[in-house]
């Protein structure tokens, strides 16, 4: 029998709120479960003011019941995902698991850089030097046409305006029907 497909999105204060609850709402259309999961406190806000109420806290879940850790951008809500050491250490089980998946988008991926997991890894980013320069160990694109970027088990977005595809593109890794939803979104309008 087939592992339940399980996703958390990590928060922390500062995330960027398009990329976080876009995930988490195409997600749960999906019929995946998804668990919205804070590094500090139930209440959580992002970088534009909005506040939302996390489901759980990191350090009360069992994190083996996971399948895929998505981390959304926003400053400084990246940066205080990166200083979570408790998120470094699940995020290098997960990437070092073929069966499990880490996701980043926008300013995110620099948590990927911190945990040494994108090493030769195609990867993107928030299009910024900045960020270019955190991710030098990977093979980093830079294609506007390249909306979101898979290498085995880590997968990488762009930024605000990516959500959609980097969401549409989780669900079909895991096994959901992104065209489906895709029509009911009128994406493809």
């Amino acid at each position: 029998m087939e592992e339940k497909k399980k996703v958390a999105v990590m928060f922390a204060n500062g995330f960027e709120e398009i990329e976080a609850l876009t995930v988490v709402d195409i997600i749960r259309r999906s019929n995946i479960e998804c668990d919205m999961i804070s590094i500090e406190n139930k209440e959580v806000q992002g970088c534009h003011g909005v506040i939302v109420k996390a489901d759980k806290i990191i350090s009360d879940i069992n994190k083996n019941e996971y399948t895929m850790i998505v981390l959304p951008g926003g400053l400084p809500g990246a940066d205080n995902l990166r200083d979570c050491n408790e998120l470094i250490e699940w995020i290098k089980v997960f990437a070092n698991n073929p069966n499990k998946y880490v996701a980043a988008i926008c300013a995110a991926p620099q948590v990927f850089a911190k945990a040494g997991i994108v090493k030769g890894k195609k990867v993107t980013s928030y299009p910024s030097s900045e960020f270019r320069k955190i991710l030098n160990e990977a093979e980093y694109i830079d294609d506007v046409n390249q909306k979101v970027v898979a290498d085995g088990n880590i997968i990488t977005s762009r930024g605000p305006a990516t959500a959609f595809p980097f969401a549409y593109r989780l669900v079909e890794i895991l096994g959901g029907n992104a065209e489906m939803l895709k029509q009911g979104m009128l994406w493809n309008y």
